[in-house]
């Protein structure tokens, strides 16, 4: 019998998941389809209900739904409980088990990359979901501060205070600012918002916010967003010679993470990059 996977999100037509995980499923004779599924918010509550009725093996979750589904989870993975954000749910002898795969799989990212974020300072934008997994990902690789920057201070303020609650989390420096942080000794920026996404909010907007201009000169410019390959905030970053990482290795390795939960198996990650590459083009 053919085991069932999806993607949930909205807007998720731009998802690349279906793509990725089908060939990886693929690639391991393994009897198992992967669909995408559009959610509204008000609709999150249904949909996991029918997904718990058909049946559904495992389960992504991508923006908006990422924090509010932690309330639906029967169980939840020590990661999880520490992002307090889901991107991934599997079945388990106590039902569906929510699990956080951005955070570990972030910092693969950074490993393919060559960054060493150990004893660095990182600028984080945005306060949701894929933000508090980047923080917390940071942290535990040994960042030396993080900054959480979103539109509102007092938002961004909040996760710091709730995330720097874990002893794990605390020895790294904290600190919280509004849309136009101070870029002038980071290290690493990253987007965690849906800006310059197709379909989504202007990236032109946030790339007008930002100083990218003050950024030291090895500084990485990393933007989770995946479609278009290069946002206005990748590509005004090139044009001031800084080096950058698109949305597109974070997916890969957040991807593979949540397929060995799954399956148990070593994910196929040459022929997942390849499949995902295929499409960049």
């Amino acid at each position: 019998m053919t085991d069932l996977y999806a993607v949930i999100g909205f807007p998720i037509a731009h998802s690349r998941s279906p793509t990725m995980m089908n060939a990886a499923f693929a690639a391991l004779g393994i009897d198992a389809t992967y669909a995408a599924l559009e959610v509204r918010p008000d609709q999150l509550r249904g949909a996991i209900d029918g997904i718990r009725a058909q049946g559904l093996a495992g389960l992504n979750v991508t923006i908006p739904h990422k924090e509010a589904i932690l309330a639906l989870c029967d169980d939840l993975a020590p990661s999880a409980r520490l992002v307090g954000a889901v991107n991934t749910l599997a079945r388990g002898e106590r039902g569906l088990t929510g699990h956080n795969t951005d955070a570990a799989g972030f910092v693969d990212a950074l490993g393919q990359a060559g960054h060493e974020p150990r004893g660095g300072r990182a600028v984080i934008l945005g306060a949701g979901g894929a933000a508090r997994a980047v923080a917390v990902g940071l942290a535990g690789a040994g960042a030396a501060a993080i900054t959480i920057a979103a539109r509102s201070e007092d938002r961004a303020r909040s996760v710091v205070q709730d995330l720097t609650r874990s002893p794990e989390l605390g020895r790294a420096s904290w600190s919280a600012a509004g849309v136009a942080p101070d870029l002038a000794e980071a290290q690493l920026l990253v987007n965690c918002t849906p800006a310059g996404m197709d379909g989504g909010p202007r990236g032109e907007d946030l790339v007008g916010a930002l100083a990218l201009e003050r950024m030291r000169r090895h500084a990485l410019v990393v933007d989770l967003v995946y479609r278009p390959r290069v946002t206005p905030l990748l590509a005004r970053a090139r044009e001031l010679g800084l080096p950058t990482l698109g949305g597109s290795t974070m997916l890969l390795h957040q991807g593979a993470r949540a397929f060995t939960i799954w399956t148990g198996r070593a994910a196929p990650l040459d022929r997942m990059r390849e499949v995902l590459e295929s499409s960049d083009r």
